[in-house]
């Protein structure tokens, strides 16, 4: 499956809705890393407390499993939606970050066996739960900041339309460039 213009359009609009009505809001780009693939999307985050905050994330996921699936090769792409809580070490958002996180991925998988030869694509809803730590910091004048994070958690196949394919334990490094307005 193919991330499509109009999705990513479709999720930027939403994005921008919602923060119309969440005048505190910080919001931004929010890009992760992982062994088998990469994330990227747009969060909204409103304070909770004076050194906390609660986050939506709205992103796509690129995903090339090769043979560490259920397949021998594994390979897609989807869009998702997550949300989220990071606890930030003092009250301007600046370093030691602790926090939670979890997705929900649709994703389509293509994937092939070369034992017999065979090729297939599964659609799949995955949950992705994870901790998370990091590190944050102002940048400049402190209208933008950057937070550094790493993730540890699982995947988890909700429903697979087609045969199985991967999931599991998952490792993800990334980083949150935010407007502070």
């Amino acid at each position: 499956m193919r991330i499509r213009p109009l999705h990513l359009l479709a999720l930027l609009l939403l994005t921008g809705s919602c923060s119309m009505f969440v005048p505190e809001a910080r919001y931004g780009l929010d890009v992760q890393a992982y062994p088998a693939g990469a994330i990227a999307g747009i969060m909204i985050q409103r304070p909770w407390h004076e050194d906390d905050v609660y986050f939506t994330r709205f992103a796509a996921n690129v995903t090339n499993r090769g043979d560490s699936g259920e397949h021998d090769d594994e390979a897609g792409s989807g869009t998702g939606f997550g949300f989220g809580y990071r606890k930030y070490e003092t009250r301007e958002h600046t370093g030691w970050i602790f926090g939670v996180r979890a997705d929900i991925w649709n994703l389509s998988i293509d994937w092939r066996d070369d034992s017999p030869p065979r090729t297939d694509n599964t659609f799949v809803i995955v949950f992705q739960p994870a901790a998370e730590i990091g590190y944050a910091w102002k940048l400049g004048d402190g209208t933008w900041s950057m937070d550094l994070t790493a993730n540890l958690g699982v995947e988890r196949n909700l429903t697979d339309v087609g045969e199985e394919v991967g999931d599991g334990t998952i490792f993800l490094v990334g980083f949150t460039l935010l407007y502070n307005g």
